[in-house]
């Protein structure tokens, strides 16, 4: 579980082996992992655009 935070905040990547060994269930937390992920790199972009 910890893993997956650190992937949506951007601490960490998924190499290709990553992704090569994870099971039906694990690719569909890391397609919803991903969505976050993508929408907190959005918001944070946002945010430095409008502070600046």
């Amino acid at each position: 579980m910890l893993k997956w935070y650190a992937y949506m905040e951007g601490a960490v990547n998924l190499t290709f082996d990553d992704i090569d060994k994870l099971t039906i269930p694990e690719l569909s937390v890391m397609v919803y992992c991903t969505n976050e992920r993508i929408k907190n790199q959005a918001q944070v972009e946002a945010g430095r655009m409008i502070s600046g």
